[in-house]
């Protein structure tokens, strides 16, 4: 497969850090937007990956045209709500 496939990580608490880091590096994807309701933790990879979209709303980002796949990185609580929304969005979603 030669196209690069989108992706946009919600979720920068514990686990979202690290998968922005290796979505960022895989060749056949382009890491292409960030989401986190909390702005200190958006500050940090924004330093890190200035090229990156950073959202604060779920609903915008899970509506950015761009995004082929969305990687559900939140508390276990949202993942339904959130893997739901970004289906019915049509993307491609890994919890």
């Amino acid at each position: 497969m030669n196209k690069l496939i989108n992706v946009g990580v919600l979720g920068c608490g514990y686990w979202g850090p690290l998968l922005v880091r290796n979505f960022k590096w895989l060749s056949n994807c382009k890491l292409t937007a960030v989401c986190d309701r909390e702005p200190k933790r958006l500050a940090h990879l924004q330093n890190l990956y200035p090229e990156v979209k950073f959202l604060r709303e779920a609903d915008v980002f899970l509506r950015d045209p761009q995004l082929d796949a969305v990687v559900v990185a939140t508390p276990v609580k949202f993942h339904h709500a959130l893997a739901k929304a970004a289906l019915e969005s049509g993307k491609h979603v890994m919890i």
